[in-house]
């Protein structure tokens, strides 16, 4: 894929699915600079997700750390795909793809912080999947390298650009547990973690919290208030926090139905994406987000 092509992409299972506040004319982090966080394109028509506290929040997850990133990668597999079963797009996650694929984003974290560990995994080391349709959303978006299965990132000339993750990076993140799959879409017993739509977030210079910054027409991406709250505020916040919820329960059933597994598509917490190709007769426009212009995605080889 050549630099300067890739456009952004919304994630095809969304139909106006994001990660939202209530308030949409004022962000937690208006006035907070960005810390080196790919920025979020926000879809006008998106879901709102009400903002919680803290540890409704922490708890809605089963980790919450910091750490510092070892590694980037795009996984060629599981997919799901664009070809169609019955009239219908096949979303069972499998290893093969006749065609293009924008694959899992793989983050490796060296665990420093531990603040809310729900299962008592204490993981020094952990590998986070970002889904396809989770990436999508990004600005700049990561792209595969074919020379060295390198990432570089790309502006998509949507929305406002933020940074490009890298290695040695330390960031936060809440991890969702989900039920492990290799990279033939079969399943492993071991439990694997996934960002589902959480945003990710650093400490900036001054110790305070900054989340990815969503742009766009609605809101935010912070899922808690954290105008001036500062890291180790947070800290004690969570080391704090008594039983879990009602609310933190609440919030987790949002969170998988709009990017878990009950959303009924792996590409939104722990899979890539196949775009299948046709007969070389037939017309298309397209065959990936890369190469329709910025606000379409490719759908049966169209710019949509």
């Amino acid at each position: 894929m050549k630099n300067g092509m890739r456009r952004a992409a919304m994630a095809a299972f969304i139909g106006g699915v994001g990660f939202f506040g209530c308030d949409n004319n004022a962000s937690p982090n208006d006035g907070v600079e960005q810390t080196g966080l790919p920025s979020v394109v926000a879809d006008a028509d998106a879901e709102e997700v009400a903002l919680v506290s803290v540890c409704d929040w922490a708890q809605s997850g089963d980790l919450l750390v910091m750490g510092s990133i070892t590694s980037l990668r795009l996984e060629d597999g599981p997919v799901v795909g664009s070809r169609l079963v019955d009239g219908k797009e096949d979303l069972t996650p499998r290893g093969t793809c006749d065609g293009v694929i924008e694959g899992v984003l793989a983050i490796d974290l060296n665990v420093d912080e531990t603040l809310w560990d729900a299962d008592d995994a204490q993981p020094a080391h952990l590998t986070v999947y970002v889904g396809r349709d989770r990436w999508a959303m990004f600005n700049p978006m990561p792209v595969e390298q074919k020379s060295d299965g390198s990432i570089v990132w790309e502006d998509t000339n949507y929305g406002d650009v933020g940074q490009g993750l890298k290695p040695g990076q330390r960031v936060g993140l809440l991890a969702h547990a989900i039920d492990g799959m290799d990279r033939k879409g079969d399943a492993v017993e071991t439990t694997q973690w996934s960002v589902l739509g959480e945003p990710l977030f650093v400490v900036d210079a001054e110790d305070r919290v900054v989340f990815q910054k969503h742009t766009g027409e609605t809101g935010q991406g912070a899922p808690i208030d954290v105008k001036d709250l500062r890291w180790t505020a947070l800290v004690d916040t969570v080391k704090d926090c008594g039983a879990v919820s009602e609310g933190a329960k609440a919030r987790r059933a949002t969170m998988d139905r709009m990017w878990g597994p009950a959303s009924g598509r792996a590409s939104a917490y722990r899979a890539g994406m196949c775009f299948e190709k046709e007969g070389a007769s037939a017309a298309r426009a397209c065959e990936a987000a890369h190469d329709c212009p910025a606000g379409q995605r490719c759908q049966n080889g169209a710019c949509k």
